[in-house]
């Protein structure tokens, strides 16, 4: 849980396990660079929304390289229509990784 993680340990293990699925993904993408077929699809909707975040996650604790092929889908999905009208601002950014810092903060201060 890299969004609601508080110890530093269970920050680490989930954005292992994130490098694991998305060294996954490569086995999708090698072929065409798309998930399905040779062009986006509506299979490229569903990581839109990840893509958007990640630098948000980042900022959260994701210290895990991406795959080169993720890296270049996740660039040719955010130039997609669809991608553009979702992509967030640095303010919107900000927001997002604020909300888990204070969430963080108060657990641990709680504890």
């Amino acid at each position: 849980a890299i969004y609601y993680g508080v110890n530093p340990e269970s920050i680490r293990r989930a954005s292992d396990r994130l490098v694991n699925a998305l060294t996954e993904l490569t086995t999708k993408l090698a072929p065409t660079g798309w998930l399905v077929g040779d062009g986006a699809s509506i299979a490229e909707a569903a990581l839109i929304p990840f893509y958007v975040r990640l630098d948000g996650l980042r900022s959260l604790g994701f210290e895990g390289d991406m795959p080169r092929l993720v890296q270049d889908h996740a660039a040719r999905c955010l130039a997609l229509p669809g991608g553009k009208a979702v992509r967030w601002s640095d303010e919107q950014q900000s927001e997002f990784s604020g909300r888990f810092h204070k969430y963080r903060d108060l657990k641990n201060s709680a504890e």
